[in-house]
C-alpha cells in the first residue's frame, strides 16, 4: 500500500460514531512501517455539530493521523450523481478548497 510520492493516504468517514469507529478501526490496523500516517476527514451527515463520542473519538485518534480535515454538510451533494457537477455550486467549490487547503497545510 504504499503512496504515491506527494500523495497523502486518506481515510474517510462520515461525522457519527459509528463512522468514526469504523475510521479508527482502519487507523489501528494502518501499515505504519509502509506508508506515511493517513489524514482523516471527516465528511458532516447534519448541518450540527458531532455527537460528543465523535469528538472524543477525534481527540484520541489525533496522535496516529497526519491531520484531521473538516468538510461541512453539503445539501447540493445529495442531488448529485457525481460530486463534480457540484461544483458549480459556490458553497461545494468553497468547501472543496477549504479541504484542499487544510490537508495541504503541514499539521505535524
Amino acid at each position: 500500500m504504499p503512496a504515491r510520492r506527494g500523495w497523502a493516504p486518506l481515510v474517510v468517514a462520515r461525522s457519527t460514531a459509528y463512522g468514526v469507529s469504523a475510521a479508527a478501526r482502519v487507523i489501528a490496523a494502518w501499515p505504519w512501517w509502509q506508508a506515511p500516517r493517513p489524514w482523516l476527514v471527516l465528511v458532516a451527515d447534519a448541518p450540527v455539530r458531532p455527537p460528543l463520542a465523535v469528538r472524543y473519538r477525534l481527540r484520541a485518534l489525533e496522535p496516529r493521523t497526519a491531520g484531521t480535515a473538516h468538510v461541512p454538510y453539503l445539501h447540493h451533494l445529495r442531488a448529485v450523481d457525481n460530486p463534480v457537477d457540484a461544483l458549480t455550486v459556490p458553497a461545494v467549490a468553497r468547501a472543496a478548497a477549504a479541504l484542499l487547503q487544510q490537508l495541504t497545510t503541514k499539521k505535524r
